[in-house]
């Protein structure tokens, strides 16, 4: 079963945002929302053993909605 965890932050245009998460299940992606900063940002994600990193870089400033989905 899919697991997801879901969060809003406060982002700075051209300051990159990077979450910080231990968890035993092999994280698949990151989303952002709302529609509009999809376009104006880019996301990764990485996993070394239990910590991931998910990574979003936004070219725009403001309040944008993240969900982190789990394996």
């Amino acid at each position: 079963t899919a697991k997801a965890l879901f969060g809003r932050s406060r982002v700075v245009a051209g300051d990159s945002y990077e979450l910080r998460i231990v968890s035993d299940r092999r994280a698949i992606a990151v989303a952002i929302s709302p529609p509009g900063a999809v376009d104006a940002a880019k996301t990764s994600i990485t996993q070394d053993g239990r910590l991931v990193r998910a990574r979003i870089e936004p070219s725009v400033s403001g309040t944008i909605g993240w969900a982190v989905r789990f394996q």
